[in-house]
């Protein structure tokens, strides 16, 4: 593979302001199918020579970064309180592989990862987003490459875009979008260190990657942004973590709608209110199917949950109204279950996560009726759900992203494989059953990608429209070192 340490443009950004100047700144172990013949759940080589693209930050110019914010041991101070409160929270509510991740992943110092990932099909670009961490702030760094994995020399002269708040502030990424002009707009969440306040935020750079632009939202000020959807109009609809009946000890579900390309909350959205609760649940994601509905899903105690609104951002009544569900649906199949993402099978929501029973987590994938809530029965082994481990014989395997291709879904994410994570992508039919030809059993493993005994994880998946291979995108590190943004292409 070719690891790639780019000359990175620096994008100096105050938090909270409108405006930012540029500075000078089944398988596992021998089952791994890092191949490289083409078939379907094998590595497509055409891609950056061997499937594989990863951005280092480590060794990149690091001018003066350090004159804006804190010292590296204020940050580490900084790093350590949300750690401890991470591990608090596990300590409440159980073990969850997710916090587990987050705790690890705060102790490392210059990790690159990768979060989201857009494919422009009319100029055959991809464009990566992601964070990139140096020893006092996590900033949002932003990619565009060829269809072949080469860096795009027409985007900023092929370097790295990075905005770089100052104060050790942290930027989280959630969504990225191509634009009819290929300007590209990344849509996720500024937390300010001091007040540990989260606002969702918008980071604009034109078709050349210059002129950047970082809009902060200042009004809704909670614990996180969990997911960020676009509607038909191309508003914003975002699923934050807030306590929003101000009892002070439990997490609660915000959707709020912002006015496009613009952090300007709609003041129509739920009959005027603003936003929408659900109480004592916690968001994970968000999405917006053809028909205009909002679903936020996530955790409610130890169940998955799931809800709808309709476009206005008012609780449907009759999505579980069987059930007195009032909009919301809670989903039990194991001791403890969750949600993490959401898509659509035409406007039925299909949702992936994980459950864990007998302290074995398995990835878990459901599939809802639209209308009235239900399980649609015909969908996986369990009336409605599947659950399956990938690498065999491992405790934990998580699903992160689901994307749905007509009548196939891949879902992405971790499994562990005697303690080290491989990345995986999974395919599954309309049925909710693994496609056994695809890849080892249905999945792609990945195989030391970083290098040898790399820990690898993926968070978000696409598909190159042109050949219908997938992209997937996420983060690969070997132990003692620190992370990279990783992008793989495997062929379908």
């Amino acid at each position: 593979m070719k690891r790639h340490i780019l000359l990175i443009t620096y994008l100096t950004c105050l938090a909270l302001v409108i405006s930012c100047s540029a500075s000078n700144g089944g398988g596992g172990g021998n089952n791994g199918n890092n191949g490289n013949n083409g078939d379907d759940g094998e590595l497509d080589t055409s891609f950056d020579n061997d499937g594989i693209f990863i951005f280092d930050s480590q060794n990149a110019p690091i001018n003066d970064r350090f004159a804006e914010g804190r010292t590296l041991q204020e940050f580490q101070q900084i790093k350590d309180q949300k750690r401890n409160k991470l591990i608090d929270e596990m300590q409440q509510t159980g073990f969850n592989p997710i916090l587990q991740k987050r705790i690890n992943n705060l102790r490392n110092q210059f990790d690159d990862e990768g979060f989201a990932i857009a494919f422009d099909n009319v100029n055959d670009k991809i464009v990566v987003a992601g964070t990139s961490e140096d020893n006092n702030s996590i900033n949002l760094v932003v990619i565009r490459l060829e269809d072949d994995g080469d860096l795009d020399q027409t985007f900023n002269n092929g370097a790295a875009v990075i905005f770089e708040n100052a104060g050790g502030n942290t930027i989280a990424v959630e969504l990225v979008q191509i634009n009819g002009n290929q300007s590209v707009t990344v849509f996720g969440s500024v937390e300010d260190v001091n007040t540990n306040d989260v606002n969702f935020a918008i980071f604009n750079v034109d078709q050349n990657g210059a002129n950047p632009q970082e809009l902060v939202e200042n009004t809704i000020d909670s614990d996180a942004v969990a997911g960020i959807a676009l509607d038909a109009g191309g508003n914003a609809v975002v699923a934050f973590d807030d306590d929003a009946d101000n009892d002070g000890n439990q997490d609660d579900i915000v959707v709020a709608r912002f006015t496009a390309g613009t952090v300007n909350v709609d003041v129509t959205f739920n009959n005027n209110t603003g936003s929408t609760a659900i109480l004592n649940s916690v968001p994970q994601n968000i999405g917006v199917n053809a028909a205009g509905d909002i679903f936020v899903c996530g955790t409610q105690g130890t169940n998955a949950l799931i809800a709808k609104m309709d476009n206005g951002g008012v609780l449907d009544a009759g999505f579980d109204g069987a059930n007195n569900g009032n909009g919301a649906v809670t989903f039990t199949l194991g001791a403890a279950d969750s949600f993490q993402a959401i898509n659509f099978d035409g406007n039925d929501p299909v949702v992936c996560g994980f459950t864990t029973n007998a302290g074995i987590t398995t990835v878990l994938v459901a599939k809802f009726d639209d209308g009235d809530g239900d399980l649609v029965n015909n969908f996986g082994a369990n009336n409605g759900s599947a659950n399956f481990e990938v690498v065999v014989g491992s405790a934990t395997n998580v699903g992160n992203a689901i994307f749905i291709d007509n009548n196939d879904l891949f879902v992405v994410g971790f499994s562990d494989d005697a303690g080290t994570n491989r990345g995986f992508i999974a395919l599954l039919d309309d049925d909710g059953a693994l496609q056994a030809g695809f890849g080892a059993g249905g999945f792609f493993i990945s195989q030391d990608i970083g290098g040898a005994g790399s820990a690898d994880e993926f968070f978000a998946i696409t598909q190159d429209l042109d050949d219908n291979d997938i992209l997937a995108i996420g983060t690969t590190g070997i132990a003692g070192q620190d992370d990279d943004l990783v992008v793989v292409k495997v062929s379908n």
